[in-house]
């Protein structure tokens, strides 16, 4: 099974569906352009896109004739796959980390020149696995995740506790809600098992079959903004 991704952040500026499809597929993709636009497709309510963002590198090679090592220049391609939703106010992407909203509100503000303001999404991990455990099958919390751990007044540092007991687990994650950063679940979905992985800032890694990937997604946009 594949690694998905469904990163989620607010979004304010953004124009209509129509003008904001408009900016996007004049931008297009050029040759002298950091950013290029590779795929689009709009509805009335969001507007999809392919975001791609050049940058070069110095890589060093070695050359085995000469015995030396050599330095290449070589360009590295970013894909931001990205559905953004006017009306709500949200910005879904489907890869990379949460650092990928910076780059793409840098496209939307310099390179499209709007007015717009990306923020990331602070998540209640203790809430979130709480509501995930009571809403799917088989539920199981495999690992949290805590920067700043404090053992005693001695032992400071980040933290990763594993769990073979997942009521433990959800034990441990009440006591420490406040530090959490991450957390890696396992559940039964319909057609097999998910392995997912939480981070605070609502950015998701799971690994699912096909057939269960919407309802995956539905569940997790229900994780960060369901009440």
């Amino acid at each position: 099974m594949a690694l998905r991704r469904l990163n989620i952040a607010r979004i304010r500026g953004l124009p209509s569906c129509k003008r904001l499809a408009g900016n996007l597929e004049e931008f297009g993709c050029q040759k002298n352009h950091v950013f290029g636009v590779l795929e689009l497709a709009a509805s009335s309510e969001t507007v999809a896109a392919t975001i791609v963002h050049r940058s070069q590198q110095n890589i060093r090679c070695l050359d085995t004739e000469s015995r030396k090592v050599d330095t290449k220049l070589i360009e590295r391609i970013a894909v931001y796959p990205v559905v953004l939703n006017p009306s709500k106010g949200i910005l879904e992407s489907y890869a990379g980390t949460a650092g990928g909203f910076d780059r793409l509100q840098d496209f939307l503000s310099s390179a499209l020149g709007l007015p717009v303001v990306a923020q990331r999404i602070e998540l209640d991990l203790a809430r979130a696995l709480e509501k995930l455990a009571s809403a799917v099958d088989r539920f199981q919390l495999r690992d949290v995740r805590l920067p700043n751990y404090s053992l005693s007044s001695y032992v400071v540092g980040s933290l990763s506790a594993c769990f073979t007991d997942t009521e433990h687990g959800l034990d441990f994650v009440q006591k420490h809600s406040d530090s959490l950063a991450g957390a890696t679940v396992r559940y039964q979905a319909s057609s097999g098992r998910v392995s997912l992985r939480l981070s605070a800032e609502a950015c998701f890694a799971y690994a699912c079959k096909e057939e269960d990937d919407l309802n995956v997604r539905s569940l997790l946009r229900k994780l960060v903004f369901s009440r």
